[in-house]
């Protein structure tokens, strides 16, 4: 039996949600004033973060077989 709902059920759609992020790292920086180091240090953070989300999905979709 198929579902009266197609497609994902997302709250927010994802260019929303890249557009938010993209204005707040372009008007957020200069309303902080972190030294550099510290947002070197937040920014690296932040890389190895995404970096680890992105090799567990694809962790996960060769374990479902989803390559």
């Amino acid at each position: 039996m198929r579902s009266r709902k197609g497609g994902a059920r997302v709250r927010l759609p994802p260019p929303l949600v890249f557009a938010a992020a993209l204005a707040a790292g372009f008007f957020l920086p200069p309303r902080l004033g972190l030294p550099l180091g510290a947002r070197l240090t937040l920014g690296g953070i932040l890389v190895i973060a995404g970096l680890g989300m992105g090799v567990s999905a694809i962790g996960r979709f060769r374990k479902t077989g989803q390559d």
